[in-house]
């Protein structure tokens, strides 16, 4: 989850993200989520960064002081359990996000 500063007006996120893993052998679905409206959902393939930009109208972002934009993905993997990458690490991943990034539209 993302927590920003409501700015009460038209914005664009920017998010810089991958799937570092080859753990699947379709791409990732991405899911962005302000409250429970989904603001973008897309797929995301291993192996590739992405600058994902997400328009937002003031009226998405709520009355709240505080905007969480929530990102999920419809697959994680264990490390661990992966042969291939020769890992200890238990913990459950699914995408990685670099930086994120609010600019008034």
């Amino acid at each position: 989850t993302l927590s920003f500063r409501n700015p009460g007006r038209d914005i664009r996120v920017y998010l810089q993200l991958d799937q570092p893993s080859t753990a699947f052998p379709e791409p990732q679905r991405v899911e962005m989520r302000v409250g429970d409206a989904v603001v973008d959902s897309f797929l995301l393939p291993a192996g590739r960064m992405e600058l994902r930009p997400i328009q937002l109208a003031a009226g998405q972002l709520g009355t709240a002081e505080t905007v969480e934009l929530a990102v999920s993905v419809d697959r994680t993997f264990v490390p661990a359990s992966m042969p291939a990458l020769r890992s200890t690490d238990q913990r459950e991943l699914g995408i990685r996000v670099f930086r994120a990034f609010v600019q008034p539209s």
